[in-house]
This record gives structure tokens, sequence and C-alpha cells, in this order.
């Protein structure tokens, strides 16, 4: 069988990448690859955003998958998700909240039963949700935040590929995401830390906050590889009895 997991930045890939023996593709960059017992598992790196995540999708999936997880961390927007826990989506909507698409129920399923907190949606924005009123009003729509899930979802379901998104909450409901990130990103979708330092040096204060982030996001990209390698284990010998259906997209 084989998977693909994506993430956005290889931090959030970090923890696994330690525990697994993972090889880096030299043919294609941000891509990595491994046997864990028996199953091949494929990493793709796809940068921070919607569009990054498409770009990396439509030039590096060269073989389809059996199955696609889209993984990372997320911001909280429940006040019952805490950080560090892992969320697994029925469904995941753009930006507007109208347009979805479904996690594959087996896999859904399978991600629950090994610990995974059910979530019923998460909503993939085009920036980075930094603010308590922010994160508040996006609440009212869905559990949890990231920006790649729904393009990722979206590209694979359309290629046939029953799909799971499953994220690591980093920063739950109450917390604030200090400097603005999105000015840090460069072209390809990673974080630049000379523009943080920037923005550091400007605004010393909120160097406490940004180390507290750090921290928590720390915390749940490991409890996100431990996941992982658990549910990885837990889906060998599934093939035959995953639904191969697409999941449509509704409207």
């Amino acid at each position: 069988m084989k998977i693909l997991v994506t993430f956005a930045v290889d931090w959030e890939f970090k923890p696994w990448l330690r525990q697994r023996a993972f090889q880096s593709d030299r043919r294609n960059a941000g891509t990595f690859s491994a046997q864990i017992e028996g199953i091949d598992v494929r990493v793709l790196l796809t940068g921070i955003g919607t569009g990054n995540a498409l770009r990396s999708i439509s030039a590096t999936v060269d073989e389809i998958p059996d199955l696609c997880i889209t993984s990372g961390l997320a911001g909280g927007l429940k006040p019952q998700h805490r950080s560090g826990e892992v969320l697994v989506a029925r469904a995941v909507y753009d930006s507007t909240g109208e347009t979805f698409v479904y996690s594959d129920e087996r896999l859904f399923s399978s991600a629950v039963d090994c610990g995974a907190k059910p979530a019923s949606r998460f909503i993939s924005v085009s920036q980075i949700v930094r603010t308590v009123q922010e994160k508040t009003r996006l609440s009212a729509s869905a559990d949890a935040v990231d920006m790649e899930s729904f393009a990722v979802m979206k590209e694979l379901s359309r290629l046939g590929v029953p799909c799971a998104a499953i994220r690591s909450v980093s920063d739950p409901l109450e917390m604030r995401v200090p400097y603005d990130l999105d000015r840090a990103l460069d072209s390809a979708g990673r974080i630049r830390m000379r523009q943080v330092l920037g923005q550091v040096v400007c605004n010393p204060r909120q160097l406490l906050p940004l180390a507290r982030l750090a921290i928590r996001s720390s915390r749940a990209t490991a409890s996100l590889a431990r996941f992982l390698d658990n549910y990885v284990l837990s889906l060998a010998g599934f093939k035959e009895k995953l639904d191969l259906n697409v999941q449509h997209i509704s409207q």
C-alpha cells in the first residue's frame, strides 16, 4: 500500500523524520520516503498556503497513492480543543465556508480508533489567523483552522484518492499568534527566520509569547508524530477494505 502524507513545512515533520528512517528524494525537493512495516510512505512538504499546496501536489505526485493524509498543525477554534490534541475532520471547508470536501469515512473512523479526536470541520484560509477575535469569528463554522488541507484534499479527491484531514492543535482559541508570520513567508511558503527576528527587534515584548507558541508547537508536532506512526501501522492490510470511490466536492 502507498500512502502520501503532506505537511506544510519541515518542522511539522521533523519529529516523525527522527522516529523513522525517511530518506530525502534528491529528484524532488521537499519529498521523503520510508518503508514502515511494508507500507510505502511518502511525505510531501507543500509549503504554507493554498497556492503552494496546489503547486506541490501538481509538480510531485507522479504516482497516484492509495490514500492521502493531509497533516500538520492547526489553530484551535473551540475551547475544548487544547494544544497537542490530534483532531480528524469529517469535512474541510474552503475560506468561503461554502465549498467542502469530505474525509473518507473509513479513514476517519480508523483515525478515531487510533485516538484522534473527531471534529466536524476544518476550515482552510488564505492568511495566518492571529487574533482571538478572528478565531472566535471562525469558530461558528469550524473546529480548527489551517491553510492547506482543503487544497490537498480537493486535488487528491479529484484523482480518486481517499483522504483524511488530521491536524494537531498548536495554538488554542484563547492564544494569540505573536508577530505577523505572513510577512515572514517566502515565495515557496517557508518561514524566513530573519524576517521574524526583524519583527522581534522592533517589538521585543512579543518574544515571550513567541517562545510559548514555539513550545506548544513543538509538543504538538511530537504528539502528531506519535499518532501518525500508530495510524499508518493501523492501516496495514486495509487496502482491500477501503472504499476507493471519489468523495464528491459539494457546493
